[in-house]
């Protein structure tokens, strides 16, 4: 993303940055589609055979990815810093009777997460 006029300073940067994806988002709540991603369809395959029952998905959007992982009976905290997504996110995961095993943070992901090591299994 280009730096717009009078954001020099990087929280400037950054309040940018969060307008931009709030109103695209609000504008195109399916942005990205319905659809899992394949590096996800990948992972629920390989979780399959593992010990793996948490997932932390980080710039997590609209959730396509995360409801495909809460389809496949995982408990996903999805972090993103578009309000507005998570809370997409959240109406679609209620419709759909996962909602028990979704946790949504509005975080932004160059800052540190605020998790212990080891809270996630993958």
């Amino acid at each position: 993303m280009t730096p717009q006029p009078g954001t020099d300073h990087p929280s400037e940067l950054v309040a940018h940055q969060r307008a931009h994806w709030e109103q695209t988002y609000q504008a195109n709540p399916r942005l990205y589609g319905e659809a899992p991603s394949e590096a996800v369809r990948a992972a629920i395959e390989r979780f399959a055979s593992s010990e793996v029952r948490t997932v932390l998905e980080l710039g997590a959007g609209h959730g396509r990815d995360t409801l495909a992982l809460l389809a496949a009976g995982y408990t996903v905290t999805a972090v993103d810093y578009a309000a507005t997504a998570l809370s997409t996110l959240t109406e679609e995961a209620a419709r759909r009777g996962v909602a028990d095993r979704l946790h949504t943070l509005v975080h932004d992901v160059r800052e540190p997460l605020p998790f212990a090591d080891g809270s996630f299994d993958a």
